[in-house]
């Protein structure tokens, strides 16, 4: 489902935002 994809993406996201 995109839902599920875009859940997964947007965990993901947080790291990157954390990253910086």
């Amino acid at each position: 489902r995109i839902s599920e994809i875009l859940q997964e993406t947007w965990e993901s996201a947080d790291d990157w935002f954390i990253n910086e």
